[in-house]
């Protein structure tokens, strides 16, 4: 009876030194699967990261554009009332030289 009963404690310690291997092995297996899945999350996060950061660029960029043509729009349109203003200037002016020299001519 005694006999028996170290057999099956020794049955039981067997029995449970491989409960323990494998217990060993499936954390290891765990562990390096919680390895993998924390690295394809950390790609995944650049990824999207790095995604929008160039849609951010990107919107920047036409922001940037389009304010660059509002600024050219304005210039065009500011030299041109410019240019408008000098001709009338300048029409003004040759009107004033043109009867100058008329007096002149009509006084000799």
């Amino acid at each position: 009876m005694v006999i028996e009963k170290v057999k099956k404690i020794k049955e039981a310690e067997s029995k449970a030194e491989e409960i323990m291997k494998n217990a060993e092995k499936e954390a290891e297996r765990i562990i390096n699967s919680i390895g993998e899945k924390e690295e394809e999350l950390r790609k995944k996060k650049e990824g999207w990261l790095k995604g929008e950061v160039e849609k951010y660029r990107g919107k920047k960029m036409e922001e940037k554009e389009r304010k660059i043509k509002e600024m050219e729009e304005s210039y065009r349109k500011e030299i041109s009332e410019i240019k408008e203003r000098i001709k009338s200037k300048i029409q003004i002016a040759v009107e004033n030289v043109w009867d100058e020299i008329k007096r002149e001519i009509f006084k000799l």
